[in-house]
């Protein structure tokens, strides 16, 4: 048996791993044997590329969104806005009513933005995808730059069909999985990716309120203290 350790380095402007069902980014290192005694072999292994964290703000109070109409005031805060796949996202909705209103529901919602620069700058709202052709069944709708493709991540609902009394400010504390899959906010050459905390007030016959909040998904995980690199692989 025959050893030949290597190593590479990454570029600084690396993009990170990223499994989207439209943009997707891929890093595998592999390994070629050519003889005349025999066929050629191939070996190949994954690697995670991380995304790190960018630099925020801190504020003390926490991170707040604020949209004012002639029904209401809505306030949706949270303590943070940097997360990792699989963690608990935490927040809450202020709703200070300026006249009293019949909603159908209040239903929180995360949602991932897909944009590639290509298209004829249309909005797939994303209903489905089928796992064995990959056919995306959604709403589509004009607008935006290029194609964008917007997915429910995960949703709550914060209340059923009422009457909003101008009397009364509502409050209301959710919390939403970020998705395990390895989806981080990037923006490349070819595409964008962008998480959304959203609340949208239903109203019979009338438009919807709504109020969002970017949040920021990485997959950076600090390595342990004295924890070893493995030979053979990348930094």
């Amino acid at each position: 048996a025959v050893r030949y350790p290597f190593e590479f380095a990454l570029p600084e402007d690396a993009l990170p791993s990223h499994y989207g069902a439209v943009y997707a980014i891929d890093w595998t290192i592999r390994a070629h044997l050519n003889t005349t005694q025999m066929p050629r072999l191939e070996a190949r292994h994954e690697i995670m590329v991380m995304a790190r964290p960018p630099r925020v703000p801190h504020y003390t109070g926490g991170y707040r969104a604020l949209v004012s109409s002639e029904v209401a005031q809505l306030v949706l805060s949270m303590d943070r806005i940097l997360y990792t796949p699989g963690d608990a996202l935490h927040a809450a909705l202020r709703v200070v009513p300026r006249q009293s209103f019949p909603i159908d529901e209040i239903r929180a919602l995360l949602l991932r933005i897909e944009t590639a620069p290509v298209g004829d700058d249309h909005i797939v709202y994303v209903a489905a995808v089928d796992a064995d052709s990959g056919v995306i069944r959604g709403e589509r709708r004009p607008g935006g730059s290029g194609t964008t493709y917007v997915w429910l991540e995960s949703e709550v609902d914060l209340t059923d069909r009422q009457v909003i009394r101008a009397s009364e400010a509502l409050n209301y504390e959710f919390c939403l999985e970020v998705p395990p899959a390895w989806r981080p906010t990037l923006d490349g050459p070819d595409g964008q990716v962008l998480w959304k905390l959203g609340v949208l007030i239903a109203r019979p016959g009338e438009d919807s309120l709504r109020i969002f909040h970017e949040v920021i998904v990485h997959t950076f995980v600090a390595a342990p203290r004295g924890a070893a690199t493995a030979e053979g692989t990348a930094p």
